[in-house]
């Protein structure tokens, strides 16, 4: 008799045990780094956000972001934590943690990480503590990411108190620049001019016109002067809704070039910039035909 209750007993210990470890994450070789410790609530206490992650089987080239929760410490002790929030699930070559105030007058702050994903695509994710909980504003896909080694940028601007991303655009050519966000009412929003500025990432955008450019004035219905094969050119900014490039020759006079484009297949295509661009006043000729020294990261 007391055989059987002791078997029904482990039986149901073994049960309840499997069922505990099922439940539990399989996260065995996950590892935690620490993110800047600052008061983000400005409630007078310091806490850091704490970030779950896990290197690849093949050793510590690549890592996997998992998940992030706020910790404040208390004595010895780290005995707050907030909810635990997703971060997006790839393997990453490397990323940044930061803390930036996108809006100074919510008594908030916001946690920025920036890292490149396997396969040079990178992101930026963009998240808030108040009121005690964790929230994630936006994943930013600032894709194409660089295959020569140069991976997503985000900087503070103070002075607009804007969130600037070093991305990549295909229009009308592969160049770089930077898009712009701003926090308002909780929600991030783009406030990417229209016109932007094009570089190759942090040099001047120079190219040579193989043959001779009409270059206008900004309402286009004026010829301001002409660029002359074999002139080198610098591209000072691009607009894609307007579409034209923003121009300076080599003396240094400024105007701009109308560009022409195939229908966008969506609206990714749009805000990346892909597309069969071309000058529009050489409408049969490509851009490789039309300048040396075309950028390419790829």
């Amino acid at each position: 008799m007391k055989l059987k209750k002791v078997s029904k007993f482990m039986t149901a210990f073994v049960l309840s045990l499997t069922m505990i470890c099922t439940a539990m994450p399989l996260n065995v070789n996950a590892e935690t780094m620490q993110g800047p410790e600052v008061d983000y609530d400005f409630d007078g206490k310091k806490e850091y956000p704490k970030i779950l992650f896990q290197y690849d089987e093949y050793g510590n080239r690549f890592m996997t972001l998992l998940s992030m929760q706020m910790v404040r410490r208390i004595g010895m002790e780290n005995d707050y934590i907030s909810n635990e929030i997703d971060i997006n699930p790839f393997k990453y070559r490397g990323s940044d943690v930061r803390v930036v105030d996108l809006n100074p007058k919510d008594k908030q702050k916001e946690i920025v990480i920036d890292y490149s994903e396997d396969g040079a695509q990178s992101y930026a994710e963009v998240f808030s503590f108040k009121n005690g909980t964790l929230t994630k504003l936006a994943t930013i896909d600032t894709y194409p990411g660089f295959t020569n080694g140069r991976t997503i940028e985000s900087s503070m601007n103070k002075k607009t108190n804007q969130l600037e991303i070093f991305s990549c655009s295909f229009y009308p050519f592969q160049h770089t620049y930077y898009r712009k966000y701003k926090l308002e009412n909780g929600k991030l929003k783009d406030v990417t001019p229209n016109e932007t500025n094009a570089n190759i990432f942090d040099k001047p955008l120079k190219i040579k016109a193989k043959k001779s450019i009409k270059v206008l004035n900004q309402k286009m219905n004026k010829k301001l002067f002409y660029i002359n094969s074999g002139e080198t050119l610098t591209v000072l900014a691009t607009n894609r809704k307007s579409q034209y490039i923003k121009v300076k020759n080599s003396a240094g006079k400024i105007g701009y070039v109308p560009i022409t484009t195939k229908e966008w297949r969506n609206d990714m295509d749009f805000d990346r910039g892909y597309g069969d661009h071309r000058l529009k006043q050489y409408p049969n000729i490509s851009m490789y035909e039309m300048f040396d020294d075309l950028p390419g990261f790829n």
